[in-house]
Parts: structure tokens; sequence; C-alpha cells
């Protein structure tokens, strides 16, 4: 009877095991074309994987987080901090029981520019040519973070 206990929990750990590695590595090859892209400086290419798998496809909930920071950096080297708000918000709302993603996100709300432009009623972040009126977001980005932050107290 003892052997049999030992072989069971020894399949179950088994079984357990290779289920636990095959989600971890289910978007691997995507994300080592995507690190590849972006090494080589292709940040436009590597920003539509890293949105992709930000915004909810082909996710794996640990690595969320990771991703959605890669496609901010993407964005930073590409100068399109414009875009950044609108991935995030999206990001945040398909996968708000994600706890390390809402975690990531709080980060990046905390190191990201603090400043942008408000140009015909919409706040657009980072630098601007030409018009518009220079706006300060760190209380925007505070109540965002905050946000963020009940979510994870459910």
């Amino acid at each position: 009877m003892k052997k049999y206990v030992i072989a069971l929990t020894t399949l179950l750990s088994f079984i357990v095991s290779v289920f636990v590695f095959t989600a971890d590595d289910a978007g691997k090859p995507v994300r080592d074309k995507a690190q590849k892209l972006y090494n080589q400086g292709n940040y436009k290419e590597a920003y539509d994987i890293y949105s992709k798998l930000a915004l909810g496809e082909e996710t794996v909930p640990i690595q969320v987080g990771e991703d959605l920071g890669m496609a901010v950096n993407c964005l930073q080297n590409l100068n399109r901090l414009n875009e950044f708000d609108e991935l995030m918000e999206n990001s945040v709302a398909k996968n708000s029981d994600n706890w390390m993603l809402l975690k990531k996100s709080a980060d990046i709300y905390m190191y990201i520019n603090h400043y942008g432009f408000m140009i015909s009623g919409k706040f657009e972040r980072g630098e601007h040519r030409g018009g518009g009126k220079y706006m300060n977001s760190q209380m925007r980005n505070v109540t965002a973070n905050a946000g963020a932050g009940s979510s994870m107290r459910r």
C-alpha cells in the first residue's frame, strides 16, 4: 500500500510540474522574437508583439507585467509616449484580476514622464511640437495608480 501512495504522489508531482513548465513557456518563442527585435533596435516591431501580449493575446499571467514594461520601453524609444495612457488603461482593464500586472503598472506610472500637453481638450503625454498647453500629470498618475491598487484589494 505504501508503495502505491509513493508512486501516486510521484506521478502527480510530475504531472503538476509538466503543466507548470508548459504554461510558463507557452509564449516563449513569441517573447524571444520580440526580445531579439528589441535588442536589434526594431522597436516598432517589438512594440507590436509586446503590446499584443500585454493586451491579453497569447497571455501568460506571470509575464504580462513584463510584457507591458517592454511595450512601454518600446514606446519611449519610438518617442510615442502619447500612446502610453491608452496602452496602460487597456492592459489594466483586460487583466484587472492579475495582481502581478497591477503591481508592474503601478511601478511604471511612478517612473514615466509626468508631463505632457493639453491639445484640443485631450492630454498627450511627453514632448509635443507646436501649440498646446503644458500640463503636469503627476496627480493623474497617482490617481491611476491608486485605481490599480484598489483593484488589488478585492
